[in-house]
């Protein structure tokens, strides 16, 4: 290429409502918790007890893991995934979303492709 070309990846995790995306971002919170304690196996399925229960290192651990990531509805996701543009200025933004239920996977990302051809 005659010029640099940034691509990067983000976590999205979009639904109808702030709430119930933060409900369905515990699986992967769960997960990369498993990773980082060596207790891996399937994507576990949606708990806020899970995640409250976690201790103060692997938490921290897990939220640097998945820091760059846009987490809510749509008016929420549009501003998250606006700031990762600002922020990083990449090139290309590809999404990725471990979400347990497939039904709401596939609605997460079709939230997240209508945001984004909001914003282009």
């Amino acid at each position: 290429m005659a010029e640099p070309y940034a691509v990067m990846a983000a976590s999205v995790c979009a639904a109808e409502s702030d709430e119930e995306a933060a409900y369905l971002r515990t699986s992967p919170l769960q997960a990369f918790a498993n990773i980082d304690t060596n207790n891996r196996g399937k994507l576990p399925k949606p708990s806020l007890e899970a995640v409250a229960d976690m201790r103060y290192p692997v938490r921290a651990q897990v939220d640097r893991m998945l820091s760059c990531a846009a987490v809510g509805g749509p008016e929420t996701l549009a501003a998250q995934i606006e700031a990762v543009f600002t922020r990083y200025q990449p090139d290309e933004l590809m999404v990725t979303g471990m979400i347990h239920d497939q039904t709401a996977r596939l609605r997460s990302f079709e939230i997240a492709a209508e945001v984004m051809r909001g914003l282009v």
